[in-house]
């Protein structure tokens, strides 16, 4: 019997509604089997990454802004 079939039926549409109401049984099963181990808070916040920004190199772009390329053959392009 169809969906559509089950929809015209008052017990089937009961049915059919209060089985697809929650999440499929595949997703609460894969959900269930997961393997995550959360620490908390203060533990993350203290295993952060650390750096002295004041030592690391950052270079600076050619130019900044936008920059606005006219007549510009496509087929000439370095990028393909």
């Amino acid at each position: 019997m169809g969906v559509v079939d089950r929809l015209t039926s008052r017990q089937q549409r009961s049915e059919l509604c209060a089985r697809k109401r929650g999440p499929p049984a595949s997703t609460v099963e894969s959900y269930a089997q997961r393997q995550l181990h959360l620490v908390p808070y203060a533990e993350a916040y203290r295993r952060r990454f650390h750096t002295d920004w004041t030592t690391v190199r950052i270079d600076t772009p050619s130019f900044l802004g936008v920059r606005v390329l006219r007549d510009f053959p496509l087929e000439e392009s370095s990028l393909h």
